[in-house]
């Protein structure tokens, strides 16, 4: 393993805020259905955490939803978004149904197109933001910068008077001591046997006869009859590559980009937004963050805890070149207090803060796809299926290409 950091787990890192209080910098939730990462965790020990197994029992709001100005109560969110999570359910079926010839008349559309196409379906203002909050939460980007599909397939659901805008994900857990434990077990052996090398920035891979040169920053060569190259597209995009590859596969690698997203997360004395007027997981805003979540959560027995202010899209720009997360962080703290009564008073002070976008290993968040991208490059998604006919793999000789961005189940 040729590690271009000086650490390894790549997006999952987590963080001590002081007091053993952990919080995770990257990638954070998982789902009941994501099978692989249960397997591996249980492979590993791991612990994890039941977010939904603690919601239910305090006798709080899972979820707040403070747009344009107010605090909307979840049976008025239900009746304000039934027309809409019905259309969409519409759509997503069309999909599910042939794919082939719906696909691209979605995919030609992009989400601000298909909002603005049933308008009439959308009767409250509101809605459009927290619309927005979704795509900005789920692919960073503004919603004319992502196609359609990605947006029905987020497939809200209204059920009664109960609202789960994200049914695709039920985000039920986190890793008890933040998911760089998942990385660090699966190094334990592996640097053990001198097998991960670290600071070992990729600058090209080169053909020659059946093997492949690769040449590191550091000036190193490494000679290789296999490669597998988990990089994201952006980056390797400034990475010579040296190697015949299909003509799609090298345009993908060339248009393919992740979206921006970043979090600033706050300390607090006491968990004020365990209230009636808060929540026990999330809640979707306009203030300036898309979304904030309870950052400890998994650590239900601590008086203290943390809360994560989560941006995407434009959004991010205000951390991009900040010099004082400090300020930022009262903003958001003050903004929140409008809503939920004690946040100012619990606030710390101490708030730290990501550059997923800025880094140069990164640049970005987690993969979106622009209109007409899904079906333009869809053939080149990793794709498991127990039909052969339907699997699909990236790979180009001995060169495999694999990541999140190339997920056709879970990209993003």
């Amino acid at each position: 393993v040729y590690e271009a950091r000086s650490r390894i787990g790549g997006r999952m890192l987590s963080a001590n805020m002081g007091d053993d209080l952990i919080v995770d910098l990257g990638a954070e939730l998982i789902n009941t259905d994501h099978a692989d990462m249960m397997d591996l965790v249980e492979k590993l020990d791991i612990e994890l955490f039941n977010r939904a197994e603690d919601s239910a029992s305090l006798p709080f709001p899972k979820e707040a939803y403070f747009l344009n100005g107010k605090s909307i109560s979840e049976s008025d969110l239900a009746n304000d978004l039934r027309l809409m999570a019905e259309q969409m359910s519409i759509d997503a079926a069309l999909l599910d149904q042939d794919w082939d010839k719906y696909a691209p008349q979605f995919d030609r559309l992009s989400v601000a197109d298909y909002l603005d196409q049933h308008k009439d379906k959308i009767k409250k203002p509101y809605l459009f933001n927290l619309f927005r909050d979704v795509i900005h939460t789920e692919f960073g980007v503004e919603p004319k910068d992502s196609s359609a599909i990605q947006f029905i397939l987020i497939l809200p659901v209204v059920d009664g008077q109960l609202v789960e805008m994200l049914s695709y994900s039920d985000e039920v857990y986190s890793v008890v001591g933040g998911s760089s434990s998942i990385t660090d077990a699966l190094g334990v052996e592996l640097a053990q046997n001198g097998q991960i090398q670290l600071n070992m920035n990729l600058a090209e891979v080169k053909k020659r006869a059946n093997n492949y040169i690769l040449t590191f920053a550091n000036q190193s060569v490494v000679e290789a009859d296999i490669v597998i190259i988990a990089i994201p597209f952006p980056v390797l995009n400034t990475i010579k590559l040296n190697v015949p590859l299909p003509k799609l596969l090298r345009l993908f690698i060339k248009e393919a980009k992740l979206g921006s997203n970043e979090k600033v997360i706050g300390r607090f004395s006491d968990r004020f937004w365990r209230q009636r007027k808060g929540f026990t997981n999330a809640a979707w805003t306009d203030l300036g963050f898309s979304e904030v979540w309870d950052a400890s959560q998994r650590q239900s027995t601590r008086k203290d805890g943390a809360l994560n202010f989560f941006l995407g899209g434009n959004q991010t720009k205000v951390v991009d070149n900040i010099a004082d997360v400090k300020n930022l962080g009262k903003q958001f703290v003050a903004q929140l207090n409008k809503f939920i009564p004690g946040a100012k008073s619990a606030a710390t002070g101490q708030f730290i803060h990501t550059a997923w976008t800025k880094s140069t290993l990164t640049m970005g968040g987690y993969a979106n796809y622009k209109p007409g991208q899904l079906t333009k490059f869809g053939s080149l998604f990793w794709v498991e299926s127990e039909n052969p006919d339907e699997r699909q793999q990236v790979t180009a000789g001995n060169l495999i290409f694999a990541g999140e961005h190339l997920s056709g189940a879970y990209y993003g």
